[in-house]
């Protein structure tokens, strides 16, 4: 099979507006613990390559149900990229859990 540029192109803008979705979905469920991590990533962007932090929240529910509550690509863990992700999570809905 082969598969045109344009085809490509139309499945990533899919994609994207799938993904932004997920990503600003409401959090209506009470999460019991809540989980925060960043590794950082190989990309290439304007020809270069470099590194930039992604950030993940796994809250897990009081049934032990686990979730990717949102993730969040910035350029470095600086403490307003963290503020910054955190506000997103309580904007959509996460209420203050148990533990994190």
């Amino acid at each position: 099979h082969t598969v045109s540029k344009s085809q490509v192109s139309d499945l990533a803008k899919q994609l994207d507006e799938d993904l932004e979705g997920w990503r600003s979905r409401p959090l209506t469920e009470n999460y019991s613990y809540v989980m925060f991590d960043a590794i950082y990533e190989k990309v290439r962007e304007a020809g270069r390559v470099g590194s930039v932090a992604t950030f993940v929240a796994i809250g897990v529910t009081a049934t032990g149900m686990r979730e990717i509550l949102g993730c969040y690509v910035a350029t470095s863990e600086h403490k307003v990229e963290w503020k910054s992700f955190l506000r997103s999570l309580n904007d959509r809905g996460l209420k203050t859990p148990v533990l994190a």
